[in-house]
């Protein structure tokens, strides 16, 4: 486990200095000199990536199982919240502004929707879902979770934001 996490990092560091170096390249090109502020930052949200990275590799997912509804709660207020903090950029309302950064709930709710599903799944033994299905019909066994996340979908499409709505849907 150890080597793959080093592999893996050892991939993203490389990716990064790519990116590192069309960064340079393109702002050199506009200005005729770097412009340092904006290869600082990408190396510092670099660093922060892959802290975080190897802080996450070593998180164990199941306990993720006992926070699915207050993470599910919590992003419906983000959602919501958009409607009413929201800034608006090219006619859409998507972004919430912090102190020092954007953030968009919307992609927050596509990692809630995958932890959601994983867990209402994984409680249900593959013989329970194939009886429900028997009993209420062969699309009962996703109406329960799909109505969990047409919340999320609904929201999200009042944004509106198409792309992320169809993409939450096919999760």
């Amino acid at each position: 486990m150890k080597g793959e996490l080093l592999f893996i990092g050892v991939i993203a560091i490389f990716i990064a200095i790519l990116g590192l170096v069309a960064i340079y390249s393109s702002t050199y090109h506009q200005t005729e000199r770097v412009n340092r502020q904006v290869f600082y930052r990408q190396i510092i949200w670099i660093s922060l990536g892959l802290a975080l990275f190897f802080v996450f590799a070593n998180f164990n997912y199941r306990r993720l199982a006992d926070f699915v509804y207050p993470l599910y709660i919590f992003a419906l207020i983000l959602l919501i919240a958009v409607w009413a903090l929201g800034a608006v950029r090219l006619g859409a309302q998507r972004w919430l502004r912090f102190a020092w950064f954007n953030f968009q709930p919307s992609e927050f709710a596509k990692i809630v929707t995958v932890i959601f599903l994983s867990w209402y799944f994984s409680r249900r033994s593959s013989d329970d879902l194939s009886l429900s299905v028997r009993k209420k019909g062969p699309f009962w066994g996703v109406v329960t979770p799909l109505s969990f996340i047409a919340v999320f979908i609904i929201l999200i499409m009042e944004q509106p934001d198409l792309g992320s709505a169809i993409l939450l849907f096919f999760i």
